[in-house]
């Protein structure tokens, strides 16, 4: 797992949260918050649910790995994976630079990370976000090599 501490984590959800449920009402996506979720070192919870006060790990839902096992990565934090076309509008807006959706999400996930001196990369349907702490101690182990 990563560098950043459980209390910032559950700040970054927050505030994340927030901003996607402002792009959520103005576009009316709530059908598909379902098909997303975050996962947090062995924890895995739906996209608004510390924005709305469910912030306490320990009630977090067990994942069957953990992130750590799941992506091969000890230096990723948070990641999110998505279905249906949230990942499509983000990557879309960012490839192309197309679409209302796209940007106000782009800008909710980037200005979430930038806040918090995350980086966010794309995975297969989904957005990996590590601190920059995180990304430079990967980058000096593999520069090790």
């Amino acid at each position: 797992m990563g560098y950043m501490s459980e209390e910032k984590v559950i700040h970054f959800l927050k505030v994340l949260g927030e901003r996607i449920r402002t792009v959520v009402e103005e576009f009316g996506l709530e059908d598909d918050l379902d098909l997303i979720e975050v996962r947090y070192a062995s924890k895995t919870l739906g996209i608004l649910d510390v924005a709305d006060g469910f912030d306490d790990p320990e009630n977090w839902a067990d994942a069957e790995c953990s992130l750590e096992e799941l992506r091969n990565d000890p230096y990723l934090d948070v990641f999110r994976i998505c279905e249906g076309e949230w990942y499509n509008y983000v990557y879309g807006y960012e490839a192309r630079g197309t679409g209302k959706v796209g940007k106000a999400l782009y800008d909710a996930f980037t200005d979430s990370a930038e806040d918090f001196d995350m980086t966010m990369d794309y995975y297969d349907r989904a957005l990996g976000f590590q601190l920059r702490e995180s990304w430079k101690k990967q980058f000096e182990e593999e520069m090790k090599d």
